[in-house]
């Protein structure tokens, strides 16, 4: 596939679902004596926006770069060909990523903010790594570190509730 062609299928997911993250975001319910701080809405809307921000900058980048494609005659046929895209892994990486995005959002109300974002960073991080078992400890320390650290600023400064899932 031309690579703009990847670039603005990209784009056009995440402009999707930026988009339905933020509508969904007016279906949050305010807690009782949530008056301090923002509200569990806000976080979630700013990544939305982010992501919005992000796709259209992609689909800009893929209309800039549509005419720079690169063809190369094939010397058997003679024909025009299109090169393969050295960044083909890449797009495989970021499909994958998405989808472990999605399954982060449908199991965080389920096993809680926590132990999510725990699983899903590891899990991010491998995806992005060269799959080096070795850092295996790196990576863990990271994802929980960081995770508890996310918590404990939305619990203590934002004053957000997060999803606590079977755990509690």
């Amino acid at each position: 596939m031309v690579q703009s062609k990847v670039d603005f299928i990209t784009g056009g997911v995440i402009a999707a679902v930026a988009a339905i993250m933020f509508i969904m975001t007016f279906s949050f319910e305010e807690f009782a004596g949530a008056g301090v701080g923002v509200g569990v809405e806000f976080m979630p809307r700013v990544i939305a926006v982010l992501m919005l921000i992000t796709a259209v900058v992609i689909m800009i980048n893929a209309y800039r770069n549509r005419d720079k494609q690169i063809k190369v005659i094939d010397g058997e046929t003679g024909l025009e060909v299109e090169e393969e895209d050295p960044n083909s892994k890449n797009y495989k990486k970021l499909s994958i990523s998405l989808g472990a995005m999605i399954i982060y959002a449908i199991l965080t109300p389920f096993i809680g903010f926590l132990l999510s974002s725990i699983l899903y960073l590891i899990t991010q991080m491998f995806i992005l790594s060269d799959n080096d078992k070795k850092k295996l400890i790196v990576i863990g320390t990271i994802s929980i570190v960081m995770s508890v650290i996310v918590y404990f600023i939305f619990r203590n400064v934002f004053y957000v509730m997060l999803p606590q899932g079977i755990i509690g």
